[in-house]
């Protein structure tokens, strides 16, 4: 089984450290363009964090966890995953950033 991981030749440090452009060799890319691409990246990492905890929660949570998002309460989402034994938002955020960033370097640089 090929995971993104696995077929990735970076130091894994510059996965971290490094910005996404750099490490995807566009970094001569306009100013326009770049806010695009980040836009659309930054879209796709949140749709992979909810789809997450939704495919995570128990069923009776979904209509709870809708409403306090709504609200924009990150006390309540916080409860809410803690429940559902997710992790922190900020841990699935960082997750999905970092394996979306993994995915989306390899498949530029294969």
């Amino acid at each position: 089984m090929n995971t993104a991981s696995q077929k990735l030749s970076l130091n894994p440090s510059d996965l971290i450290t490094k910005d996404l452009l750099e490490l995807l060799d566009v970094s001569e890319m306009s100013q326009s363009d770049a806010a695009k691409f980040l836009s659309a990246v930054y879209d796709t990492i949140q749709t992979r964090i909810l789809v997450r905890i939704l495919n995570n929660i128990a069923p009776e949570d979904i209509d709870n966890l809708e409403q306090v998002l709504k609200e924009g309460d990150d006390k309540k989402i916080e409860n809410i995953l803690l429940k559902n034994n997710l992790p922190s938002l900020q841990q699935l955020a960082a997750e999905e950033a970092l394996l979306y960033k993994v995915e989306l370097v390899n498949e530029v640089k294969s």
